[in-house]
């Protein structure tokens, strides 16, 4: 099993609020990450996008984060943007570039407040 590390987020944001996540990898191996974004309905959660890295309103587009051997802290952050008020989650699918090996992983759920006409989340650039 990969040995990932992924902070938690806070449990409440507001729309126009940052989202930043820390990874660590204290593997010997790269890592490919690709982030899906869900939303809590009816004691269900619902896929809202398989991959934020691609989602048509994104900034910086690519097909995943690699996260390179023996990262300590790498830092990601999304502004979220227009998103209705409910509860969401993030769904980590990690994939090892050498063996093969997957692992999914999910974020704390967390609650956005305020609603917009509008969906969608832009990534920022990491500075």
């Amino acid at each position: 099993m990969p040995h990932l590390k992924i902070d938690s987020i806070k449990s409440e944001y507001s729309i126009g609020d940052s989202i930043t996540l820390h990874f660590s990898n204290l593997d010997d191996e790269n890592f490919y990450i690709s982030i899906g974004l869900e939303r809590k309905e009816q004691d269900k959660w619902i896929i809202i996008t398989d991959d934020i890295f691609r989602h048509s309103s994104a900034l910086k587009v690519q097909t995943a984060l690699v996260l390179k051997a023996n990262t300590i802290d790498r830092r990601e952050v999304w502004e979220i943007k227009d998103y209705p008020t409910g509860t969401y989650r993030l769904i980590y699918d990690t994939r090892s570039t050498n063996t093969r090996k997957r692992l999914h992983l999910y974020s704390n759920a967390f609650h956005i407040n305020e609603r917009h006409e509008t969906s969608s989340i832009k990534i920022l650039p990491i500075e």
